[in-house]
């Protein structure tokens, strides 16, 4: 309907909700018309409506009790998490049996854990809580409490954020280059390097950390302090470019004249 094509009804497709930090999920294809309240067609909502002749309030009342339960348990998941002193905020997926960690700008820090038997992995994971930086996990069907502590690497991205916050912006680069050399497939190590370098204002380097991982936010933000201080350094020439661009065409223009009436003259004509 949005763009006037055909659409296979097999064929997949994946709704972008606009937030980096969550994944896009599935679009539904098939007519949910008549088994939902509110359907969702894949890129807006279509509500029902009754007839004329009858009331909505209980329909409303229905729909807005499910909508309020499914909102409260996602505010229950995220009440129940924490964060480190360094704005880690933790979160425990039951379901999936997943631990999340998540910074300050909404980037993901660490993700690991699953269900099953082995180690780091839980039968039915019901609590997360901490000690300084190492982590505790209950799980309530297997009776065990399993501890995850700081790596080498975990610790080097903890220090390197850290660092940031404190104002040591080159230490923090350092740090997120180590962490880099560890794991250099681990896109928070070049966004670091690149807001490291950004607050030291070199954001010519900190634009190509920024492109290396399609960062256009803060890629946007170094280029903009980029282009103010290339402007500020050629401002003359610019001004005599844009000088030149009015001059040479009335210069061309006076010289053209001032030809033509040489030509045009008496004295050279025969």
């Amino acid at each position: 309907l949005e763009t006037g094509k055909m659409i296979d009804e097999n064929q997949d497709q994946e709704f972008v909700i606009g937030v980096e930090a969550l994944p896009n999920f599935p679009k539904d294809t098939t007519d949910r018309n008549r088994t939902s309240p509110f359907a969702f067609t894949g890129n807006k909502f279509e509500f029902r409506a009754l007839g004329s002749a009858d009331s909505i309030a209980c329909t409303n009342m229905i729909i807005n009790t499910s909508v309020a339960h499914v909102l409260k348990e996602f505010a229950d998941k995220l009440e129940g998490s924490y964060d480190f002193d360094n704005d880690v905020y933790v979160c425990l997926d039951a379901n999936r049996g997943r631990l999340f960690g998540y910074d300050d700008q909404g980037e993901l820090v660490f993700a690991f854990g699953g269900n099953g038997n082995h180690n780091g992995y839980f039968r039915q994971p019901t609590a997360v809580e901490h000690i300084g930086k190492d982590l505790y996990v209950l799980d309530a069907l297997a009776c065990t409490i399993t501890v995850f502590k700081t790596t080498e690497f975990g610790q080097l991205v903890y220090d390197a954020m850290e660092q940031f916050d404190k104002g040591e912006y080159d230490a923090s680069e350092q740090s997120w280059i180590k962490a880099k050399d560890l794991n250099g497939n681990y896109n928070l190590a070049y966004i670091g390097i690149g807001r490291a370098l950004l607050r030291q204002e070199k954001y010519e380097e900190a634009m190509d950390y920024f492109e290396l991982k399609y960062d256009a936010d803060n890629y946007s933000k170094a280029y903009k302090q980029y282009r103010k201080i290339w402007i500020e350094e050629n401002i003359g020439l610019i001004v005599a470019v844009i000088v030149l661009i009015f001059l040479v065409p009335l210069g061309i223009g006076k010289i053209r004249s001032i030809k033509r009436e040489i030509d045009m003259a008496d004295i050279f004509k025969v």
